[in-house]
């Protein structure tokens, strides 16, 4: 089995809610803090800026955002990912679902994870109609929360309203990576927040 010191950290949250807008808040104080991390941009979006993302299978979305995130497993310490694999599950259909959800828990089983639930304001809703043309009306944000909950458990860390603080956060992430680093036989690398260099060094 192979193992790596890298923490993808996962932030559940509905779409509109900040989910960009923290993971690259959370990047930038994690780099700042010396810590070798990578942004991965949701693919989704840029299918939708591209106009195309109406005609492309689910299957292949999630096979792109998981390009996305495995691609720097060991060269960072931490993957910031605005769009957990789980949540494209929700757009899934039915019938492709359950192998897409027993692949993902087989391919992602022995990644360091820490989950992140970011939850704003008055609870949201939105109208879907489905194929009986009934009308019904869901909370994302309960069903990101219900998502997270199946997937992984409870929440790491939760964020809640708008003025929520960052620091007992990154102060969670970091024990995890030095943590991680530890198990791996790697000292501390990078830049440390005076701005001295750090050397890095993998024990044999």
């Amino acid at each position: 089995m192979f193992l790596t010191h890298t923490l993808h950290v996962n932030i559940y949250a509905a779409d509109g809610t900040g989910r960009t807008t923290l993971a690259e808040a959370l990047s930038s104080q994690l780099r700042r803090r010396g810590v070798r991390t990578e942004l991965v941009p949701d693919y989704v979006k840029e299918l939708h800026y591209d106009g195309v993302l109406w005609s492309t299978e689910q299957f292949l979305i999630t096979a792109e955002q998981l390009r996305r995130e495995s691609r720097t497993r060991g060269d960072v310490s931490v993957v910031m990912v605005d769009a957990p694999l789980p949540l494209g599950l929700l757009s899934a259909n039915e019938e492709c679902r359950p192998a897409l959800s027993t692949l993902l828990q087989h391919l992602t089983k022995h990644w360091p994870k820490f989950n992140i639930l970011l939850e704003r304001g008055v609870p949201l809703t939105e109208t879907l109609s489905d194929k009986d043309a009934l009308v019904r009306v869901v909370d994302p944000q309960a069903l990101v929360r219900r998502t997270l909950v199946e997937w992984a458990g409870a929440p790491d860390a939760t964020l809640e309203g708008d003025d929520y603080v960052l620091d007992g956060v990154i102060t969670q992430i970091l024990a995890r990576v030095a943590e991680l680093r530890q198990e791996a036989g790697i000292y501390e690398t990078g830049v440390s927040e005076a701005g001295a260099t750090i050397v890095g060094k993998q024990q044999s």
